[in-house]
């Protein structure tokens, strides 16, 4: 099944699905500073673009924000029930740029991260019983941090138990590979490993 915001669904009820977007976000103050090009807050625009994409014969859309990037769960329950488009969103972090002085994770544990992960999964955000549908990590330019590599550890641990989809940022297209062996390490089954962004480096 795909596990969507409004509930899951058969794999056959994806239709056309475009795997790494972004609806809704918020990012951190440093990011805002040469201008809003990375905040998205228009829930009506964001809606007339789901319209548009559905009217192009899409289906799906896997909606990649994390808590750091301003994820607003409830937002995307919404825009998912008025424009028709199935909407999966995600859990985890993603790289440590987008959090730092956003969320204290650099001392987090890997235990604390796998919980939290596994929560959203199973049992979903606060009580609107939305859950997440893919796992979100991400590491910097060039390799990943020692808490980005928790963070990877957590999700290849939490995808070897439930079997949710782990989806990434590379920064500039770096460390993809690295990526997958530490999440392979933890237990991830690399057949259900999106690694994103590498057309920033063939």
């Amino acid at each position: 099944y795909i596990r969507t915001v409004l509930g899951d669904i058969p794999p056959g009820d994806l239709g056309i699905t475009y795997c790494h977007e972004h609806l809704i976000t918020s990012p951190g103050e440093r990011f805002l500073s040469d201008g809003p090009d990375m905040l998205l807050d228009d829930e009506e625009k964001a809606r007339r673009e789901l319209e548009l994409f559905r009217s192009a014969g899409g289906g799906c859309l896997v909606e990649v924000s994390t808590p750091e990037f301003g994820r607003d769960v409830e937002a995307l329950r919404r825009l998912s029930s008025s424009s028709g488009i199935h909407i999966v969103c995600a859990t985890g972090h993603v790289s440590e740029e987008y959090w730092r002085g956003v969320l204290p994770l650099e001392g987090c544990p890997v235990e604390e991260l796998e919980e939290e992960l596994h929560t959203d999964l199973i049992d979903g955000f606060g009580d609107g019983g939305t859950k997440a549908g893919v796992i979100k990590v991400g590491t910097s330019l060039g390799g990943a941090t020692e808490a980005e590599t928790r963070v990877l550890r957590a999700a290849g641990s939490v995808q070897e138990r439930t079997g949710a989809p782990i989806t990434t940022h590379t920064s500039g297209g770096t460390a993809g590979v690295e990526q997958i062996r530490t999440l392979a390490d933890a237990g991830a089954d690399p057949a259900k490993i999106c690694v994103g962004h590498l057309d920033r480096r063939l």
